[in-house]
């Protein structure tokens, strides 16, 4: 294994951060990585401790890196610290700053009397599943939450629901697509709110709707990826049922190819991981899975 030198956080490293995070996702199924301002908030939030980001360098280059954040203690260990981490960002050609970081993390956080950390891997990448299993973490909760990609080269999808599907009004209809956006985010409907306008305003492909006499009952807003504009995603979904869930996701994907859109990446989690069937159905393809991981360490 090559030897990398690993160091902790110091100001002025988060347009290298930024750009290995985007580098190491680049051909991913769905790239995502923290831009260089995204770097510096979280870097000056109130939950960041600078012991716990780690940092690799080889001949004197930063390739790679890990951050761990502090969770709440838990019911049944109110005394156990606990960290929680992502699969260090490595660039290509350096798979084993991966598993350095992870070493040597360990030990520093084995100093600090932290004796527990949880995590989240996918199989976008195929180096982070064996490599935590090799470190002695056990895996759990498997597809908790799956990937599912349409390519566009299979063609439009001719729902006979179509006619059903209306266009979001902006910003007309924001509030009762809020309502419903906060039911897949969990989170309150204005926070949901500003995060549509905001998508609104940056440029979405579509942002469809579908109606029960006057009432909003299920809704699609679709958007390109900024780290690579050929792909797409639903970034905020919710139908009460696959009835509506159909014409939703066929006028998504039509919408798609009008835009030039390679393929588009759904996201099956939470209330929606259910419909695997009805993404099958239309012609999604299963393309990752997400697993929940965890160590103790003492």
């Amino acid at each position: 294994m090559p030897i990398y030198q690993i160091t902790q956080y110091q100001p002025g490293v988060e347009a290298e951060q930024a750009r290995i995070g985007i580098e190491a996702s680049r051909d991913w199924v769905w790239p995502f990585a923290h831009d260089e301002q995204g770097w510096f908030h979280l870097h000056q939030s109130p939950d960041f401790d600078p012991d716990l980001s780690f940092f690799a360098w080889g001949d004197g280059a930063m390739v790679g890196h890990l951050t761990f954040f502090p969770q709440p203690a838990a019911p049944d260990s109110p005394d156990r610290v606990t960290v929680f981490m992502e699969f260090p960002r490595v660039l290509p050609g350096h798979p084993d700053a991966a598993q350095s970081l992870i070493i040597h993390a360990e030990q520093a956080l084995r100093q600090k009397g932290i004796g527990h950390i949880t995590g989240r891997l996918s199989t976008m990448n195929p180096q982070e599943l064996p490599v935590m299993e090799k470190l002695g973490y056990t895996l759990r909760d498997r597809g908790y939450k799956l990937y599912y990609v349409y390519p566009m080269e299979q063609g439009r999808i001719d729902h006979p629901a179509l006619a059903q599907v209306a266009p979001v009004r902006f910003p007309d209809d924001l509030d009762e697509a809020a309502a419903l956006a906060a039911r897949w985010y969990h989170r309150p409907a204005a926070w949901c709110r500003e995060h549509l306008v905001e998508w609104h305003r940056e440029g979405i492909i579509s942002h469809y709707c579908i109606r029960s006499t006057s009432e909003m009952i299920a809704a699609c807003l679709t958007a390109v990826n900024e780290n690579r504009p050929v792909t797409a995603a639903n970034y905020s979904i919710y139908t009460p049922d696959s009835t509506t869930l159909e014409p939703l996701l066929a006028a998504a994907v039509n919408a798609c190819i009008t835009h030039g859109i390679r393929e588009l990446v759904a996201d099956l989690v939470n209330e929606h991981r259910p419909y695997e069937d009805t993404y099958q159905k239309l012609g999604f393809q299963k393309a990752a899975e997400w697993v929940n991981f965890e160590k103790n360490l003492v």
